[in-house]
Formats: C-alpha cells, sequence, structure tokens
C-alpha cells in the first residue's frame, strides 16, 4: 500500500483503508498495517467507519463518493497467493477520475516479501 501511495495520492491529510481486502489476517495484524501507514499519514482509519463522512469525502446529487478531500483510499487484492508467490494488486483511489493501481509479483526470498511492480495503471 505504501508504494501504491508514493506512486500518487489524493493528500495525506487522511488514508482510509479497506480493512476487508486484507484477507487472511487476524483484528491485531490489520490494526498493525493501519499502525504501520501511520508515517504516510497521522490519521488512518478503517474505511468502514467514515465511508459516508463529507468532511473526507464529496459525494455526488445521487450520494456517491466521487473523491476524497485531501485524503486516499488505499486497499488490496490477492490474485494468486501461495506459500512463496502471490499476485497482488494495490489501489490508491483519491476520485474517480484519480485512482492508481499497481499489480506486483510477490516471491518470498530470505525471510521477506520482494516486490516487482509488473503492471501499472492510472485512472
Amino acid at each position: 500500500m505504501k508504494a501504491v501511495f508514493a506512486e500518487e495520492n489524493g493528500g495525506s491529510q487522511f488514508i482510509a483503508v479497506k480493512l476487508e481486502t486484507l484477507e487472511g489476517l487476524t483484528s491485531e495484524g490489520k490494526l498493525a498495517v493501519m499502525a504501520g501507514l501511520k508515517d504516510l499519514s497521522p490519521h488512518v482509519y478503517d474505511f468502514e467507519k467514515i465511508k459516508d463522512d463529507t468532511s473526507k469525502f464529496n459525494f455526488d446529487k445521487q450520494g456517491r463518493r466521487v473523491s476524497a478531500k485531501n485524503g486516499t483510499l488505499l486497499w488490496v487484492d490477492v490474485e494468486e497467493f501461495n506459500e512463496d508467490r502471490a499476485v497482488i494488486e494495490a489501489t490508491s483511489w483519491f476520485g474517480n477520475l484519480g485512482a492508481v493501481f499497481l499489480k506486483f509479483d510477490a516471491r518470498y526470498v530470505d525471510n521477506q516479501w520482494e516486490l516487482k511492480v509488473i503492471r501499472r495503471a492510472v485512472a
């Protein structure tokens, strides 16, 4: 998530994280992920708890979220996973016309995950 945030973001006034995309992590693990993002913003939230907050997001007349207000929504999608390899897409969303998607080939080598970007898309 830090890598995709570094590519492009909507600001660091807040970071919202879609925790439900962190499949397989315990509640403690999800809290650790959020704590690990505190160096990007002192205000890191569970997206589900702030998704309707008009001080953080702009909404259209139909009530659809259209952009973040000086903040960024982050999430990951795990496409493939086994004990030593994964394909993961990370998203930095800050508006319907502002998002970055990085797809990584992740390999577990020497007790750590090494990431290689295999696709980059910008909206």
